[in-house]
């Protein structure tokens, strides 16, 4: 393995870490403190309530402000405090994934 592949493995690696500690610190705060909030993100994105919240399905979620049409005002507030940061560590894993396959593909494992 190369250096180049070592780094970018690296920073792959940190990305994803923190887009899931801020993924689950904002699901979790979600799912205690703003019930009708994860209600309406289940309706606006078709998901079972049950089911695991994608990082992609969240991410268009809060990008497109769709979160400003529920009628919980607290948890319109918390979405709108972390949109950022999610939208950032989401865009940060995708961007990071994609450097660590190019040295991959042009130099090998």
């Amino acid at each position: 393995m190369n250096a180049l592949t070592i780094i970018a493995c690296v920073g792959f690696a940190l990305a994803l870490s923190a887009e899931s500690f801020i993924q689950a610190k904002f699901w979790r705060l979600m799912q205690d403190s703003h019930p009708a909030q994860l209600a309406h993100f289940n309706i606006e994105t078709g998901r079972h309530p049950l089911a695991r919240h994608s990082a992609r399905a969240t991410m268009l979620y809060l990008r497109d402000k769709s979160f400003r049409l529920s009628l919980d005002r607290n948890g319109t507030g918390h979405c709108n405090d972390n949109r950022r940061s999610m939208i950032f560590s989401y865009w940060a894993t995708v961007i990071t994934g994609c450097l660590l396959l190019s040295p991959v593909v042009l130099h090998g494992w």
